[in-house]
């Protein structure tokens, strides 16, 4: 089986800044779901299974919460926590 890429585009976006868990991303929930070309209700459990997946091929770990952006936007934050050598 292929390894599972849907969101492989988040590890290169830009934006990333340093959090005390590694480093941390907010981004607009709808966004996530269009960019991975996923509905709305979908896309959060993928992101677990891309998340394990990426763990195992990259050694980065990678967490997902919910967060309210500025101007009561619903975002999600994503924290990414990349292995020593990386």
């Amino acid at each position: 089986m292929p390894p599972c890429t849907a969101f492989d585009w988040i590890a290169g976006l830009p934006g990333w800044t340093a959090c005390p868990q590694g480093e941390r991303l907010d981004l607009a929930r709808d966004a996530v779901a269009h960019c991975s070309g996923m509905a709305e209700q979908d896309w959060a459990f993928a992101f677990v299974s891309w998340a394990s997946d990426r763990l195992i091929r990259t050694g980065e770990w990678y967490e997902i919460q919910t967060h309210t952006l500025p101007g009561g936007i619903e975002g999600v934050r994503i924290v990414r926590q990349r292995p020593p050598h990386a």
